[in-house]
């Protein structure tokens, strides 16, 4: 919100108990890695529709704010106790640390090319995560291969009939049967655009110089392939995205060590390509139901693919140029953030460098790789139970969504979660049980005027008066724009930031 951000976030606590770091960590969430944002209120729908309170179903909600509280007493509890050791670092921090709590020099410990710098590694030491990071990408880790195994154990037969071709009327989707009327995309068309794409990757690895081998780049493509099942169940189960790219750059550094750069180009193609698997997915889904050709869906996606890389590209150079000193401050400044490049910098500095001297088995953080595989046996304990008491409701506990969900307690602005949550109960289960036909007329019409209309003029704001272009008009500071965090917690590096 441009005339009045603190309406962004709405913090009681913040305002009548005592300025400390604590009450900050628990009840502040106004900017990027400054708490967990409990009880407080936003009234801004760029934050509260990002949690999907009008669409996302009702059981993988309450699934998420389960999650979400178990968090807040995990992390609470690793803070306090320091449960990986090393010294004192701050609560929330995307960042990897040096022994000060300070944002880790990565240019002196790594080379040009993204290999170590062994002299400046002697000088700083080896790197530190805060402690709740560590807690939330545990949770990531276990997520992705519990996401494998549901999707397995629970759709078993569908998955063999994927691969199968069948006729059959009584197992097609009566929408397929009604699109296969139309001008169909060919299979082969759908091989010849992974040939095509792949193609492009070598061609754009080898002239950027990235350091991966062509074995590498195909194990990438390989781990792609495995985890976009994965995360098209898991969306098609609980309508939120599965993050991979975590657990590909940890599978990168522990299988090719040594560059932290070609460790960045192997996350790319194994983890962003499974984000895209299932937009395309999704889309193609959607095609259906509205009764389209899949010809003009894929067509569709194309074209858009194409425009909006551009669009991102170009938007990228002007926020980049115009917002540099802003996007590398710990907390951005409520407008801008580099949170999500700060982690992808810092994941693959550690994986790509570090990954044998945190990682392995007896190191700071090997709970992470373990995770992975205690992931594969979660889901087997509710499938066995469901099978031996079916009407108990164990097939409705989505346990990947509830291991992703731990990162939600800190990961970006958590303002918003406490009136998300009051809209989703009043909407998903109110309105749906009780006001269905209007639910099922307006409900997912009114989210999406919501969200584009939101977004729309976020768009607008950030370019023409916020700096996105390079041009701002400064709001005068009052009650409603205060000077440091927009709900007024105690948070001294945000006092730059304004």
């Amino acid at each position: 919100m441009y005339i009045a951000p603190a309406l962004q976030a709405i913090s009681p606590w913040c305002l009548t108990l005592p300025q400390v770091p604590a009450i900050t960590n628990i009840f502040g969430g106004s900017m990027v890695a400054e708490g967990m944002g409990l009880f407080a209120f936003s009234a801004d729908w760029m934050l509260i529709g990002s949690h999907g309170p009008l669409f996302v179903p009702l059981m993988s909600q309450v699934t998420d704010w389960v999650s979400v509280s178990f968090a807040i007493f995990l992390m609470g509890a690793a803070y306090r106790f320091n449960w990986f050791g090393g010294p004192p670092l701050p609560f929330i921090s995307y960042d990897i640390l040096d022994s000060h709590g300070k944002r880790y020099n990565m240019s002196l410990a790594m080379n040009k090319d993204g290999t170590e710098n062994i002299k400046g590694v002697e000088t700083l030491g080896l790197p530190y995560y805060a402690v709740t990071y560590i807690v939330g990408k545990t949770g990531v880790s276990l997520a992705v291969t519990s996401a494998i195994t549901s999707a397995l154990l629970w759709n078993w037969e569908e998955t063999k009939a994927a691969f199968r071709k069948t006729d059959d009327p009584a197992t097609e989707d009566p929408h397929r049967t009604i699109t296969k009327k139309y001008a169909q995309f060919p299979e082969w068309g759908f091989c010849l655009l992974a040939v095509l794409f792949m193609g492009l990757a070598f061609l754009c690895s080898f002239l950027g110089k990235s350091g991966l081998s062509p074995i590498a780049l195909l194990t990438a493509f390989c781990i792609s392939a495995v985890l976009s099942l994965a995360a098209g169940f898991f969306y098609a189960t609980s309508g939120i995205g599965l993050g991979c790219h975590a657990v590909v750059q940890m599978l990168g550094g522990l299988m090719f060590p040594g560059n932290a750069i070609a460790n960045m180009w192997f996350t790319l193609f194994g983890s962003t390509s499974v984000g895209q698997s299932v937009f395309m997915l999704r889309d193609l889904k959607l095609g259906q139901y509205m009764h389209l050709s899949s010809l003009s869906v894929v067509c569709s996606q194309l074209t858009g693919t194409l425009v909006g890389g551009f669009t991102h590209y170009f938007l990228m150079i002007a926020i980049l140029r115009s917002q540099r000193d802003v996007l590398l401050l710990p907390n951005g400044n409520g407008v801008f953030t580099g949170m999500s490049l700060s982690t992808y910098a810092a994941e693959s500095t550690t994986w790509g460098i570090f990954s044998r001297r945190l990682y392995l088995s007896g190191q700071r953080y090997a709970v992470i790789p373990y995770s992975l595989i205690v992931g594969f046996f979660l889901p087997i304990p509710f499938f066995l139970l469901h099978r031996w008491k079916p009407g108990f409701g164990f097939n409705k506990v989505n346990i990947s969504l509830f291991c992703s969900s731990l990162f939600g307690a800190i990961g970006g602005v958590t303002s918003a979660r406490t009136v998300a949550t009051m809209i989703t109960i009043y909407t998903q289960y109110y309105i749906r049980k009780y006001r269905f036909q209007w639910y099922q007329k307006y409900n997912y019409i009114l989210s999406a005027a919501l969200d584009g209309g939101t977004q729309f003029m976020m768009f607008i704001l950030t370019l023409t008066l916020q700096g996105g272009a390079g041009f701002k008009v400064t709001m005068p500071t009052y009650f409603l724009n205060p000077k440091g965090t927009r709900d007024y917690c105690y948070l001294p590096s945000a006092e730059q930031n304004h």
